[in-house]
């Protein structure tokens, strides 16, 4: 495997000279929990297994291929790609989102993609929440997707019918771009099967085309009851299913899908939730031998063992997840939660810091920082925080509510008076926030008036 072109930002290697020259793949990564330029290419094994040419793109963070190399990076593969007769782009989710907006770059008369998204831009896709943070981080620097196909691409795109956000983003792609839809129901946004993909990409290159998608559909139908993931997108995209349902289905999933973590872990997830709590830790620690470095397995266990009051157990479970996945912000949010329980409100304040920094525009994560700086004696960044909280999401009646405590403890009583009275606002029937506002209001009445509110 040769390097093509490597930055700080973005990656590409390829494995050329080992086909008939005939046809290219240029992979695009999707989106994963912890990024890095060391990460497997999208069908790495697999194109190297069929003996086809491939170069394979990946980037050092989930940033859509949004940095300031991706254009240099695209020219040299495209060099690259002008002496094959035939190239194909290939990726799944943010993978797939490459695959169609760089495939005309690079004169791809074939794409395959995946569960592809069309934008991460709310102002494209004002429904959109999974890649929030990303759209924020990451300012729009090469997006093509509202430019058409060119004559002679063809692009399939593989999706799951009844899976909401995914159906969007694939609507929206339909509305600029003449594309053939691969519909697999219940694959969810986990992808299809591997024998299926497989299939389509034999077909591709072989050039038999022949009712490809139809095909696909009719293999994914014969082929479902024998997948893990069928069962358990059903267990997940129906939520009127009774629990008992639900569960057997997700085991029958894992009993399919061995090893598929996801599985595994929502089996635990659905235990956790019906109070067996107990099967779920073993079902977690099972999957822990297995995956030994999937933090989502211990942040899991952590959960559970502070539901069941072991803190210790807990914090051990925390801190193993953000050592495992440090940029997932969850984990650092949650660490800080159960750091600020002990009475280590400093190190819960860095933690929290950090999650907020990976999610700035988490209310949650905001409101946690300022009960953290208030137990710190820090009122003025306790207040800045809270406040913060309730513009990021201002019909969250806990948010007023920690921001006019926190406001009140800063000897701001006005602005404490204001807040309680959003938070009663929204829950008018809770007796404890209209106790609160009638007390604020005699606090007002003989106050001499209210500190300045913090920049």
């Amino acid at each position: 495997m040769n390097i093509v072109y490597e930055t700080s930002n973005i990656l590409a290697r390829g494995r050329l000279g080992v086909g008939d020259r005939r046809v290219l793949f240029v992979t695009f990564c999707p989106w994963i929990e912890e990024p890095s330029l060391l990460t497997e290419g999208f069908g790495e094994r697999f194109l190297a297994r069929e003996g086809i040419d491939a170069v394979h793109v990946v980037t050092a963070k989930n940033d859509w291929f949004q940095n300031d190399d991706t254009r240099e990076c695209i020219e040299v593969i495209k060099e690259i790609a002008s002496n094959y007769d035939l190239v194909v782009t290939y990726g799944s989710s943010m993978g797939g989102y490459g695959a169609l907006n760089f495939g005309p770059i690079l004169g791809a008369r074939r794409i395959i993609a995946q569960i592809p998204q069309f934008s991460i831009w709310r102002g494209d896709v004002p429904h959109e929440e999974r890649w929030i943070n990303e759209a924020h981080k990451y300012p729009r620097i090469c997006d093509h997707m509202k430019d058409p196909l060119p004559e002679g691409c063809r692009a399939y795109v593989l999706f799951d019918p009844y899976y909401k956000p995914d159906r969007r983003q694939v609507h929206k792609i339909t509305e600029y771009k003449d594309v053939t839809l691969v519909k697999l129901p219940f694959i969810g946004h986990t992808g299809v099967d591997g024998e299926i993909l497989k299939y389509i990409v034999m077909s591709v290159v072989a050039g038999d085309e022949t009712d490809l998608a139809g095909a696909a559909y009719r293999a994914h139908r014969a082929s479902k009851r024998q997948s893990g993931v069928y069962y358990f997108q059903i267990a997940r995209l129906r939520p009127s299913l009774a629990r008992e349902t639900r569960l057997a289905l997700l085991v029958r999933a894992g009993i399919l899908d061995p090893g598929n973590f996801k599985i595994h872990h929502e089996v635990a997830r659905e235990l956790s939730s019906a109070g067996r709590h107990l099967e779920a830790l073993y079902v977690l620690k099972v999957q822990t031998l297995i995956h030994p470095g999937k933090g989502a397995l211990f942040s899991h266990i952590a959960q559970i063992h502070a539901s069941l009051g072991d803190a210790s157990a807990a914090l051990e479970n925390a801190e193993t997840a953000v050592r495992l996945s440090p940029s997932t912000s969850w984990f650092q949010h949650h660490l800080a939660s159960l750091l600020s329980a002990a009475g280590r409100n400093e190190e819960a304040m860095t933690a929290q810091e950090q999650a907020i920094s990976l999610a700035p525009l988490n209310a949650a994560y905001q409101c946690q920082a300022g009960r953290i700086a208030d137990a710190l004696g820090n009122r003025a960044a306790a207040v800045v925080f809270a406040r913060r909280a309730t513009e990021l999401a201002g019909d969250n009646f806990y948010n007023w509510h920690t921001y006019a405590h926190v406001a009140e403890r800063a000897d701001m009583i006005e602005v404490a008076l204001s807040a309680a009275e959003r938070a009663l606002e929204l829950a008018p029937d809770n007796r404890y926030c209209r106790s609160h506002v009638e007390r604020l209001r005699v606090a007002v009445a003989e106050s001499p008036g209210d500190h300045d509110l913090p920049a």
